[in-house]
């Protein structure tokens, strides 16, 4: 049984945030803050030591990606980009930084009752 499935919930949003970031190849600053953001899910996987942290960088990410849909829309509303369909995965990309965020602040609030135990 899987003991974090937050990391997979980041590990998705990676993934996610990289194939929008391919699929919308012309595009050079709504792709730039897409790979940011892979960046920085895929190294929020490896400060699992430090719940805190994990949690901040999952938050960075979500004002990311809500970011990158405004940048996004204004590009489309002033200079014409189309919308296509891998607009919708950077918003699958935030649904799973949200839950990966729940996983984590739950972890940290077991942590915090087993001390208070002791």
């Amino acid at each position: 049984m899987i003991q974090r499935v937050q990391s997979l919930y980041l590990l998705a949003g990676a993934i996610l945030s990289i194939v929008c970031a391919v699929c919308l190849w012309g595009l050079w600053l709504p792709m730039a803050l897409l790979v940011v953001s892979a960046l920085f899910g895929i190294y929020t996987i490896f400060v699992y030591n430090n719940r805190k942290q994990q949690a901040k960088f999952c938050m960075f990410n979500i004002m990311l990606l809500v970011g990158w849909y405004i940048l996004y829309f204004v590009m489309y509303q002033f200079f014409g980009a189309t919308a296509q369909w891998p607009v919708a995965l950077p918003l699958l990309s935030l649904l799973c930084y949200v839950l990966a965020r729940r996983g984590i602040m739950a972890d940290e609030r077991l942590v915090r009752a087993a001390d208070r135990i002791r």
